[in-house]
């Protein structure tokens, strides 16, 4: 794979049709939203003086459904990460709530958080962090399997999570440390422990950021591959979104805890709407050129705004934004429909989903990544 993030997919691996495991069966549903986020809160308290917090989610919502591919896009500190934990039980929500298969998720016991962890399961962004070093990949792998009761006949059921990541033949990494396998190999060891406990919803955080670029497309092909193969509902955490424009179906851009656009991901991606989602784009070094056609001549209704942080009030992009009006800076805009598909939260977007004003990728935008 190129470093320039294109990311196209083997149709006929893809198509491929899989044998039955016997051994490890990876639950599934046939329809409808899987695991839903509804208004999702999260601040931190950043000392002991009253009131002394970073608020890192602010109204979040979204929805996985069986079978497709959600991606969520944005620069590091955006609180990617922190949805995703709050997905996958790791951490509560300030406030909101979060649905699995139509009902409130319940993480109250351990009773409750291990049943819930057999359906939702989370791939981290670097492997070696995630694995224990003193332990073999074998450890790794049994250690779901009898935690969630799917111990039966386990060495075929080591044997087959193998072969689901194409850790093959099982007998060459099993009794390997972590240390002992490229990173490559460690990721695929992830998502096969990941797999051991027949989750219907994974949750990848960034799973490729830390690999070699040749093999990244390999990872994401096989992470396509078992969506497909086993109806998973998918999380696709990532800073590139070239990436997300060929794996996912939906993308959603986030910016400092608030979700500003979202839509299928070739409209996104080549049409987009918020000023936030065109600077990514613009950055992205596809050779595609996603954004060519949003290189205009500069406008003349671009805003100097003299602050670069971020704002309590109003629009969080504001301060680095082309656009900004003195709207912009007093109210917060929220998520409107322009489309059947497509929604944005931004106050320069009209009725029919077009600018108000030209944006200029090339200069126009103030601020640093």
């Amino acid at each position: 794979m190129s470093s320039s993030g294109e990311f196209r997919f083997n149709a006929d691996a893809k198509m491929k049709a899989a044998q039955s495991m016997e051994g490890v069966k990876v639950n599934s549903s046939s329809t409808g939203d899987l695991l839903v986020a509804r208004d999702i809160y999260k601040s931190y308290r950043t000392s002991r003086r009253a009131g002394a917090v970073v608020e890192a989610l602010r109204g979040v919502s979204l929805e996985l459904s069986v079978g497709k591919v959600v991606a969520l896009v944005g620069e590091s500190g955006s609180g990617k990460s922190t949805i995703a934990r709050i997905l996958a039980g790791q951490e509560l929500p300030s406030s909101g709530e979060i649905l699995f298969d139509g009902k409130v998720a319940n993480f109250r016991g351990s009773k409750n958080y291990r049943d819930y962890k057999s359906k939702v399961q989370m791939v981290f962004q670097d492997p070696f962090a995630s694995l224990n070093p003193i332990h073999t990949i074998s450890y790794h792998l049994s250690r779901p399997l009898a935690i969630h009761d799917r111990e039966k006949d386990k060495q075929r059921a080591l044997d087959e999570l193998c072969e689901m990541v194409r850790l093959v033949p099982s007998e060459r990494f099993l009794q390997k440390y972590p240390h002992e396998l490229s990173g490559g190999q460690r990721q695929r060891a992830a998502i096969a422990r990941a797999l051991a406990a027949s989750p219907r919803v994974l949750l990848a955080d960034e799973p490729v950021s830390m690999l070699d670029v040749s093999i990244r497309l390999e990872v994401l092909n096989l992470l396509d591959q078992l969506r497909s193969k086993f109806s998973l509902a998918m999380l696709y955490i990532t800073h590139d979104i070239a990436s997300a424009r060929y794996f996912a179906d939906e993308i959603l851009v986030m910016y400092k805890g608030v979700i500003v656009e979202r839509g299928r991901a070739e409209e996104v991606t080549q049409t987009p709407k918020h000023p936030y989602t065109k600077l990514l784009i613009d950055s992205s070094p596809d050779p595609d050129d996603l954004g060519s056609n949003l290189r205009s001549s500069a406008g003349s209704g671009s805003r100097d705004v003299a602050s670069q942080g971020s704002t309590d009030q109003g629009c969080r992009f504001a301060p680095r934004c082309p656009l900004a009006m003195d709207r912009c800076l007093s109210q917060d805009p929220s998520l409107i429909s322009i489309s059947s598909s497509r929604r944005v939260a931004c106050w320069a977007i009209t009725d029919d989903g077009g600018d108000e004003a030209s944006v200029s990728m090339e200069g126009g935008v103030r601020g640093k990544f």
